[in-house]
């Protein structure tokens, strides 16, 4: 449960939802809107606090840090190479070659190809 807690704080950080400087809710009030255990959210947060994603001022509460932008491309960098791998294996699967697929992103990146067809 702790993960999903670090994956949804971080995924709020990158797209804005938390910023630089915001507050997190504390980990009695996160626990207790998540049902689940104040041991559970302290260690979610240790862990982002780790990370570089959220500190915490001792008696003040724990905070959102900006995210360098050399990490932001990054996660972007993965995260698209993730999806071309999908698709790739999808393709893969029913016969395109590499030959055709760097042409299809060939012209997707050129603009040349409708995908609303």
């Amino acid at each position: 449960m702790y993960e999903q807690i670090m994956s949804q704080v971080k995924e709020s950080i990158y797209e804005g939802g938390l910023i630089q400087n915001q507050e997190l809710p504390s980990i009695r009030s996160m626990a207790n809107e998540l049902g689940v255990s104040v041991i559970t959210v302290k260690r979610a947060y240790s862990e982002l606090e780790r990370e570089g994603y959220i500190y915490t001022r001792k008696g003040i509460g724990s905070f959102a840090k900006e995210i360098p932008s050399e990490r932001k491309r990054q996660r972007l960098y993965v995260h698209v190479a993730k999806q071309v791998k999908d698709v790739w294996e999808q393709a893969s699967k029913q016969g395109m070659t590499k030959k055709e697929m760097e042409q299809i992103v060939t012209n997707l990146l050129k603009e040349e190809y409708d995908v609303n067809d």
